[in-house]
């Protein structure tokens, strides 16, 4: 008997729509959540956030950026766009380019006790998103910003390895930010 040839060929375009596995409107995000804690005051982290020194040590690592930073009556708006510096791999070139450009909306709320922030992260002309929400609180002597938030990317087939790429990123991006926060806090708090 003559050995089988097996080919397997997956069409994404012109699919039945009731392949809700390879849908284009496949929506099954990906959750995350962390704390960073800051030994400061709450003023001194809420300080930090806002400065411009801090904002370049944190994006001191791109190739590109721009960063403002507008207060208005109670509600403040951080605005970071940077390029980063990083080796992607071939899933993620297809989904961003070469480069990979943020752009991260903050859009914080205070109280006398804590900090509230929404955060909006986007990759231009890509198609994923970042939606997290942020509170800074002062946690006995130290302060504690805890951060929740949904990935979504929106891609056929490959939505959940580019969600568990981006993740990755996210925590790398964090860890970086931190160690930046805790040297910004050592030098100016």
């Amino acid at each position: 008997m003559p050995p089988y040839n097996a080919h397997l060929v997956v069409c994404v375009q012109g699919q039945p729509t009731d392949w809700p596995s390879v849908g284009k409107d496949r929506k099954v995000p990906t959750d995350f959540a962390t704390s960073l804690h800051f030994p400061a005051r709450l003023e001194s982290v809420w300080t930090m956030l806002r400065s411009e020194s801090y904002l370049l040590a944190k994006c001191a690592d791109t190739s590109e950026h721009t960063f403002s930073v507008v207060d208005n009556e109670g509600t403040c708006t951080v605005t970071v766009e940077r390029t980063l510096n990083t080796e992607l791999p071939p899933i993620a070139r297809n989904l961003v380019g070469d480069r990979v450009t943020l752009r991260e909306v903050q859009v914080w709320t205070s109280s006398k006790t804590s900090h509230s922030g929404a955060f909006d992260i986007s990759v231009p002309n890509a198609p994923i998103s970042v939606r997290a929400t942020a509170n800074l609180e002062a946690v006995g002597a130290e302060c504690v910003m805890s951060i929740t938030g949904t990935i979504t990317v929106t891609v056929p087939l490959f939505s959940n390895m580019a969600e568990s790429f981006m993740r990755s990123q996210i925590d790398e991006v964090l860890a970086a930010e931190h160690a930046v926060g805790l040297a910004w806090l050592a030098e100016n708090a």
